[in-house]
């Protein structure tokens, strides 16, 4: 994962970013937040489990939209890479859902470049809905708030509201600079995500059809539950033991 972050960072991306964003650098790094979107055609948006907190995307983007703009703090909206690929195919797309918000206070990126990677280093403060990058980010320290349900929430590796209230609660005390955790729950973390990411391999050779000779996998035929019987207990010291 830290090879991942290091091929995907550039320094003149975000170089150029900043030169032409001054505000960022007249803003203290506690009040700057990064929001990293999702695909916002992803079929899962069509069922209410995926949104736990707000009706749907849109009701969550433009109460984050309508927060910042009440506040004294910035928000860069980075659009996930994939959606270049589909911003013709649907009537919607993320930079005509932000275009009707009147957004005084966010910098949209709907550009591949920065890179997600590279704005990292900007802020500790990431926002995402239920991105998978939002577990990416622990390896870098980064403090997640998440405002959907994503897959890594059981892993226990980010702050994930009970309502919007508490939400944005979240994102408060973070502009105040309480983000610091000390090494040992960064480690923590950063060993919960390597499990995620591992749940998450493993379960992409569950949906491979192996038909060319005796292709049993160990990763495939490894029963995880098994293996890692708290991993949905957020009290997790036993699966920490084992991993260190």
């Amino acid at each position: 994962m830290i090879k991942r972050f290091k091929s995907n960072f550039s320094q003149n991306e975000l170089n150029k970013f900043l030169m032409d964003n001054p505000i960022i650098k007249l803003t203290n790094k506690n009040r700057i937040f990064i929001f990293y979107s999702n695909v916002l055609s992803e079929s899962k948006y069509q069922y209410k489990e995926h949104h736990p907190i707000f009706e749907d995307f849109k009701d969550f983007f433009y109460s984050l939209v309508k927060y910042f703009n009440n506040s004294d703090y910035l928000l860069i909206i980075k659009c996930h890479p994939a959606e270049f690929n589909l911003r013709n195919k649907f009537d919607e797309n993320l930079k005509s859902i932000y275009e009707k918000c009147k957004s005084k206070n966010a910098i949209l990126i709907y550009n591949k470049e920065p890179s997600s990677y590279s704005l990292s280093s900007i802020t500790d403060n990431i926002i995402v809905y239920d991105s998978d990058i939002g577990a990416e980010m622990i390896y870098k320290n980064k403090t997640v708030i998440a405002g959907g349900n994503p897959r890594y929430k059981k892993f226990g590796i980010g702050e994930f509201p009970k309502d919007k209230n508490d939400f944005f609660l979240n994102i408060k005390k973070l502009s105040e600079g309480n983000n610091h955790t000390n090494i040992k729950d960064q480690k923590k973390r950063q060993m919960l995500a390597s499990l995620f990411f591992f749940h998450y391999i493993k379960n992409q050779f569950d949906e491979i059809p192996f038909k060319y000779g005796d292709s049993s996998n160990q990763i495939s035929n490894c029963n995880f539950e098994e293996l890692f019987p708290t991993i949905v207990d957020s009290n997790y010291p036993p699966i920490i033991k084992l991993c260190l």
